[in-house]
C-alpha cells in the first residue's frame, strides 16, 4: 500500500503541475538527459569496471551466436568515446542553459517566475530519487555480500572460486 500510495502522490504531482513545468522537468533530466548519464555509467562499469575480457566472456556465455570481435573494441572504446562527446556536447548547450532557467526543459523558452518553484519541487525529487536509488543499490550490494576486490562471481560460484553447493 505505502508504494502505491507514493506512486499515487508523485503521480498527483505531475497531473496538477503539469501547466508550471513540472512534467516537462522530469521528461527532460529523467527521460532525455538522464538516459545519456545512465548509458555512460554503463558502459563505463561494464567494459572498464568489469574488465572488457569478463564483459566478453558475460556476453557470450550460453549464447547461440558469437559476436564480431570487431564490437569487443568498438564498445570499449568507440561507444564511451561517442557517449561523452554527445554528453559534454549536449551538457554545454542544452543542460546548463535549462540548469540556469536561461532556457525550457527540452529546448522551450525560459521558464516564468511563476514557474520557479515548481521546477525547483520537481528537480529535488528527481535527486530524491537518484540518491535514494543509489542508497538501496548500496544496501543489496552489501546485503548480497559483494566484494570490491574479488570481482563479480558467477551464479554457482563462491568468491573464492569454488563451486557452491
Amino acid at each position: 500500500y505505502a508504494f502505491g500510495a507514493i506512486a499515487f502522490l508523485f503521480g498527483l504531482m505531475h497531473i496538477v503541475w503539469l501547466r508550471h513545468g513540472f512534467l516537462d522537468e522530469w521528461d527532460y533530466w529523467a527521460g532525455t538527459f538522464g538516459l545519456v548519464v545512465f548509458a555512460v555509467v554503463e558502459v563505463v562499469l561494464f567494459m572498464w569496471v568489469f574488465k572488457p575480457e569478463n564483459a566478453w566472456r558475460s556476453i557470450h556465455q550460453g549464447a547461440d551466436i558469437r559476436i564480431p570481435a570487431v564490437f569487443k573494441f568498438i564498445m570499449t572504446y568507440v561507444t564511451p568515446a561517442y557517449l561523452l562527446i554527445i554528453l559534454i556536447s549536449w551538457g554545454y548547450k542544452e543542460a546548463i542553459p535549462t540548469l540556469f532557467g536561461q532556457m525550457g526543459a527540452g529546448g522551450g523558452p525560459a521558464p516564468s517566475a511563476e514557474a520557479a518553484p515548481y521546477i525547483l519541487i520537481s528537480r529535488l525529487v528527481i535527486l530524491f530519487f537518484v540518491v535514494a536509488s543509489a542508497f538501496l543499490v548500496r544496501m543489496a550490494w552489501k546485503r548480497n555480500g559483494y566484494v570490491d576486490r574479488d570481482g563479480f562471481v558467477e551464479v554457482g560460484q563462491t568468491a573464492a572460486g569454488r563451486t557452491a553447493a
